[in-house]
């Protein structure tokens, strides 16, 4: 059997669903260590919220290989299922918590109109904030894949699908070029959707894309090159600067390591056995939850570990093993029902599939 059959039959990449675990962890790691650090105790790694731009190029990765076939409805309906209703949940228990608490919070929790936004997925600013992000902070990377979702969607409706790859590079491409253009108009960039749609960081979706494309009609590349993109692109990744949450070099900084890190992960693909990782695995299926759940856990569970005086190492431990055991807990028995629920009321034809992107 060739290489190129063995990609045309694989329902699960599994080494891109683990990846999308490790993604998720680093940001994790990084929120962990950034809330240490902010009070006086251990060192920050901001490399770690560069699981964002991996997420990033597996979306690209996932539409190219599992929905360039469908048809707009069937395409959106998914995405719909995949992102809305867990994010949805978590906006209204902060709101409810917020209101509990009598308004308590560190951060206003903002107006009626972008409370609204962060429903819709629409950038806007939260009160002074120097960048336009959702009521969920880190929730912010939903407005981008939203965005690519809908330019899918209109191509997948608007052209024959043999066009598909043309029409979103053609969308995506010259926005977000044409937001380098406009670097040199500060005020324009003052509009929270020309700040983030416009955003070169757009073009990670793209990578994934030519990445998906590869790997479907690619030859089988040795490992020994998987080993030296693996290797370039860690060492990228520790020499990079570190970019702004919404920085337009961001691509270059953290957005080409991670190409060459999930183009690494493809070559091995066909040289390992990746389902042997069970908790990996699963690590990965939990990864939206773990994403959007962490953040509300941290402060919490901050305060407590915060009386017991033990070293931060130990904290950092213990903060990322309980984020990473809520994600799951959260992922089994509410995101997987919630999941089935809303696709037999959206009457999807199939399943959602098991390799997606957060």
């Amino acid at each position: 059997m060739t290489a190129d059959t063995i990609r045309s039959q694989k329902k699960i990449v599994y080494s891109v669903q683990i990846l999308r675990g490790v993604a998720a962890f680093f940001v994790v790691l990084h929120h962990v260590l950034l809330q240490l650090y902010s009070r006086g105790s251990g060192r920050e790694f901001d490399q770690g919220a560069a699981g964002v731009d991996i997420f990033f190029v597996i979306s690209g990765f996932v539409i190219y290989v599992a929905g360039r076939n469908l048809d707009w409805s069937e395409f959106a309906r998914r995405r719909i299922v995949r992102i809305v209703p867990l994010y949805w949940m978590f906006l209204v228990l902060k709101i409810v918590f917020w209101k509990l608490s009598g308004g308590a919070s560190p951060r206003p929790i903002g107006s009626l109109s972008y409370i609204v936004s962060s429903f819709l997925f629409i950038p806007a600013y939260r009160g002074d904030s120097p960048d336009p992000t959702p009521l969920i902070t880190s929730a912010w990377t939903l407005n981008y894949e939203i965005y690519f979702y809908l330019v899918c969607s209109v191509i997948l409706f608007a052209v024959p699908r043999r066009f598909f790859v043309i029409g979103v590079f053609l969308v995506i491409g010259l926005t977000s070029m044409g937001g380098l253009g406009l670097t040199v108009s500060t005020h324009i960039l003052q509009i929270p959707a020309i700040l983030s749609l416009f955003n070169p960081i757009c073009l990670e979706f793209l990578a994934g894309i030519v990445l998906g494309i590869l790997w479907i009609r690619s030859g089988n590349w040795p490992t020994g090159f998987g080993f030296i993109l693996l290797c370039i692109s860690v060492a990228w990744f520790c020499i990079a600067p570190k970019p702004g949450l919404i920085d337009f070099h961001r691509p270059l900084f953290w957005g080409i390591p991670s190409i060459l890190l999930v183009a690494s992960f493809l070559i091995f693909e066909l040289k390992f056995n990746f389902r042997r990782f069970k908790f990996l695995l699963l690590l990965g299926d939990s990864s939206y939850a773990l994403y959007l759940s962490h953040s509300a856990v941290l402060p919490i569970l901050d305060k407590i570990l915060t009386k017991l005086r033990i070293f931060w190492e130990v904290e950092a431990v213990i903060l990322s093993l309980i984020c990473i055991l809520v994600g799951i807990v959260i992922h089994l028995f509410v995101e997987r029902p919630m999941t089935a629920r809303v696709s037999r009321i959206l009457k999807l034809k199939t399943k959602t599939p098991i390799v997606e992107s957060v």
